[in-house]
């Protein structure tokens, strides 16, 4: 008879000693799944760099010329640059619009019929079918006066805040794309289930298209040889959030936004002027 050594005889022997090793095994192969998996997780989605190139001169053709790219320091999934466009000629608002969540391509549903779950039909999205309908990049308008605050030495604490809030939204909304393996598109709507910035008076938001033409969508940019989808993220009361939910996303939205390139302007201007990222006057 082979001889055990004198720890493998006390685990035989002493049943707690047989627990702890059997815990203290489960243990360190959960942290090395959970290491394993978050090795896999680490692998990113990025554009090349010919591929950036493409869509910020892209970007700067169709939205206006770009002020500044806000570079972002560590992307362990997706590259969310944000591209800031100084209003101009071209869109009398700031232009806030991401670089890089197009790398992704979406988990878009099928839609070559009308498929049945859990006994109803699905939304019919053929209206949306185009080149780039399943990768998308996320934009937003703000006031003229709207103010980068968070670059400033003199600035509050608050006031940072207050003007970094559509930047933290939007890379919210995109990293909840890429983790919940949903998917955008226009006439969807994204509700943060927490408070929008200072006012309590929005609660989500829509996704429309870009000025001129807001309800008509299919607005796509090169990101080198890539189509990708550009929408835009449109403040939503709850009330109106809760209207959205009851409608067809594509047809709601087309009836809630104004129908000229002029009244979407007004529309936006008193919008965004309301939802609290304009720095505050004393």
């Amino acid at each position: 008879m082979i001889a055990l050594p004198d720890f493998f005889s006390r685990l035989l022997d002493e049943p707690r000693y047989l627990v702890r090793a059997l815990v203290a095994a489960a243990v360190l192969v959960f942290c090395l799944v959970k290491y394993l998996q978050s090795r896999r997780e680490a692998k990113g989605e990025y554009y090349t760099e010919a591929e950036m190139e493409s869509f910020d001169a892209a970007a700067q053709e169709a939205l206006g010329p770009c002020g500044c790219v806000m570079h972002e320091k560590v992307s362990p999934d997706i590259h969310v640059d944000i591209l800031m466009i100084p209003p101009g000629e071209h869109c009398p608002f700031y232009t806030l619009c991401t670089m890089g969540v197009g790398a992704h391509r979406m988990n878009v549903p099928p839609v070559d019929e009308q498929k049945l779950k859990d006994g109803e039909y699905l939304p019919d999205f053929r209206p949306l079918v185009f080149p780039g309908w399943d990768r998308v990049e996320l934009m937003m308008y703000l006031p003229a006066e709207w103010v980068p605050l968070w670059m400033k030495e003199d600035a509050t604490g608050e006031e940072k805040d207050n003007s970094y809030w559509p930047i933290l939204w939007m890379k919210h909304f995109a990293r909840f794309m890429v983790h919940s393996g949903t998917w955008y598109a226009f006439g969807h709507t994204l509700n943060p289930e927490e408070d929008l910035g200072y006012d309590k008076e929005y609660c989500a938001f829509v996704l429309a298209s870009p000025l001129p033409d807001c309800t008509r969508p299919g607005f796509t940019l090169k990101a080198g040889d890539k189509d990708v989808s550009v929408l835009q993220l449109v403040p939503l009361t709850e009330k109106e959030y809760l209207s959205a939910l009851q409608g067809k996303p594509t047809e709601w939205v087309k009836e809630f936004l104004p129908g000229t390139p002029e009244e979407m302007r007004e529309f936006l201007a008193e919008r965004v002027q309301r939802m609290g990222v304009v720095p505050r006057k004393s």
